[in-house]
């Protein structure tokens, strides 16, 4: 187990070590209200972390920082997000709503059933 964070530009150092972008983007996901939102949604409650460095951060680096985040969210086995084009006028650019899973599935221990007997 790691004892000191990895550095990262849009992270303060002193922070816990399993604090990571994914951690805070996951529970930025979290906190959507009825857990559905935008990317932008998600970024904006991803600004409310306290380990977030607080020098001035760039606003385009976060953006980048967060979308790649939420895709590798998305690109887990069992991903706890999923992307869905929004309903939009047909003279507007739909945007992209997140929404959160319901139950996870269930996975597989490793174990045969029957010996555990």
């Amino acid at each position: 187990m790691r004892s000191a964070p990895i550095h990262h530009a849009i992270l303060k150092l002193e922070r816990p070590p399993f604090v990571s972008i994914l951690t805070i983007v996951r529970d930025a996901v979290a906190r959507l209200p009825d857990g559905v939102g935008t990317r932008l949604d998600v970024l904006e409650l991803c600004k409310e972390s306290q380990y977030l460095a607080t020098n001035t951060i760039d606003e385009n680096l976060m953006s980048m920082t967060v979308g790649g985040g939420l895709d590798r969210l998305q690109a887990e086995e069992d991903p706890c997000t999923r992307f869905e084009p929004a309903h939009q006028p047909q003279n507007r650019r739909p945007k992209t709503e997140l929404q959160l899973h319901g139950e996870p599935k269930a996975r597989p221990c490793g174990r045969n059933p029957a010996s555990l007997v």
